[in-house]
């Protein structure tokens, strides 16, 4: 099974299928992927998942679990926060596909989000 056959449909409906399959084509082996089908497991596969549901301005039901494990990643100073989250987010094996260390800079640097003020 791919990556992209088992994230949620809503998910795919939402980035595009091409997205999906971006992700999953990393040359990259994991000790969080399952050697009998490849499908990412633990904190890898919610990485991915935080970075699809933190790139889409509406957030389905399937996105709780990886949002809510990105957003537990708290520590004193804000600068700590923010180089966890990111470090957690290139657990995602195509976190350094073309394009993508941008993406996940700006999104742990809280890309999308209202500011205050």
């Amino acid at each position: 099974m791919k990556l992209w056959q088992a994230v949620p449909v809503s998910l795919m409906l939402i980035l595009g299928v091409n997205a999906v399959q971006a992700a999953n084509n990393s040359s990259n082996k994991n000790s969080n992927q399952d050697s009998n089908n490849g499908v990412l497991t633990g904190d890898t596969r919610l990485s991915c998942e935080a970075i699809l549901c933190l790139s889409t301005g509406t957030r389905p039901n399937e996105c709780a679990l990886s949002l809510k494990r990105y957003f537990s990643i708290n520590a004193k100073h804000m600068s700590d926060t923010i180089r966890k989250r990111k470090n957690f987010l290139k657990l995602c094996p195509s976190s350094n596909e073309q394009g993508m260390p941008s993406l996940v800079d700006a999104l742990a640097n809280g890309a999308g989000y209202a500011q205050s003020g």
